[in-house]
């Protein structure tokens, strides 16, 4: 059973330390710990889309930290950022992607339907048609006998 080592806030100094040392093991460590994906199904930037999102002089080109894929589908995107960071507009970031990516499938078909955002201090998570999370946790909600911590593994989780 593979246990999620949280680390310390004060480790995670830049964006890079967020997503290495703390969203990576917090996906693949097997439950309570974590949230049971498996490796195989993570995505990392060198393997993901890049799309062009946001409108008129907002536009960028953008391509989420990780995208969680099942049988090819992509079902969960994640964006990570620096400590301090504004979550709203990482949220904002990974619904406008999921949003790009859905509008690839066929009229009716949406597999990327969650996204989540988190800058280490806290976790924001939901789904691709909803403008506010559904669940807002902190760091300190991260651990196994949380029940905020609970309902972001029923919403993420595999």
């Amino acid at each position: 059973m593979t246990q999620f080592d949280k680390p310390k806030l004060a480790e995670l100094l830049n964006e890079s330390d967020v997503e290495q040392k703390f969203v990576f093991p917090l996906l693949v460590a097997n439950k309570p710990y974590g949230l049971a994906i498996p490796s195989v199904q993570i995505l990392t930037k060198s393997n993901v889309r890049k799309f062009t999102i946001g409108k008129g002089s907002d536009q960028k080109s953008y391509f989420p930290d990780y995208l969680i894929v099942r049988a090819s589908l992509p079902l969960l995107v994640i964006e990570v950022k620096q400590r301090g960071s504004s979550l709203e507009e990482a949220f904002r970031e990974a619904r406008l992607y999921a949003a790009e990516m859905n509008a690839m499938f066929p009229s009716g078909l949406n597999p990327l339907t969650r996204v989540m955002a988190t800058n280490g201090d806290h976790i924001f998570a939901g789904f691709h048609d909803q403008s506010d999370p559904t669940l807002k946790i902190s760091f300190s909600h991260v651990d196994p006998y949380h029940e905020e911590f609970s309902k972001l593994q029923a919403l993420i989780g595999f």
